[in-house]
């Protein structure tokens, strides 16, 4: 082999180390730029799943928070829907829904009733079965959920509910849209 021959070879060999050196190079980068977007997409994830946390716990605060006024809750509510035509499962789920919403909004996103609630509703209404009351309310979620009238119509029992307590001197809110507006 002569030396031109070799120079050549030589010459191949160093193109082709440059060429490999500059595709690891370049897949190098792409792999930087991908752990970078990667980071700041988590980065990204972490700060919204941050600000979701903190905008649920405001909005999953309790109007009330004495069980004790439940009773109170209930007279207003009686009278608030006397004139409706619902029979008395209708308007018992009604109000088991209105006093989640008042006392622990956040059962109506799957966490655990608040401790003696379940047995304050069942003695206001009456009720010697108290496990009539988790699934009284899991029935009018879903009608809450799937109907617009019907929530419509609930909203504006919780809204007058709010309403009474406040000219009670129950509660303090400013309007009542501020329990569905938090």
């Amino acid at each position: 082999m002569g030396f031109r021959h070799l120079h050549i070879k030589r010459a191949c060999y160093r193109h082709a180390l440059k060429t490999i050196h500059f595709t690891l190079l370049q897949i190098y980068k792409k792999i930087n730029k991908m752990e970078t977007d990667y980071i700041k997409k988590m980065q990204s994830i972490r700060i919204a799943k941050s600000e979701l946390i903190k905008k649920e716990n405001e909005l999953s605060q309790p109007i009330l928070s004495d069980i004790s006024l439940i009773g109170e809750v209930y007279k207003i509510f009686s009278s608030i829907v006397k004139n409706d035509n619902d029979n008395r499962v209708e308007k018992r789920r009604k109000f088991v829904f209105v006093s989640v919403c008042l006392f622990c909004p956040k059962t109506l996103m799957g966490d655990r009733m608040k401790k003696c609630m379940r047995d304050e509703i069942g003695k206001v209404l009456e009720m010697r079965n108290k496990s009539r009351i988790s699934s009284n309310l899991s029935e009018i979620l879903l009608m809450y959920k799937v109907s617009e009238k019907f929530s419509e119509k609930m909203n504006n029992i919780i809204s007058a509910v709010v309403e009474e307590l406040k000219v009670k001197g129950l509660i303090e809110i400013k309007s009542s849209e501020d329990i569905f507006t938090r």
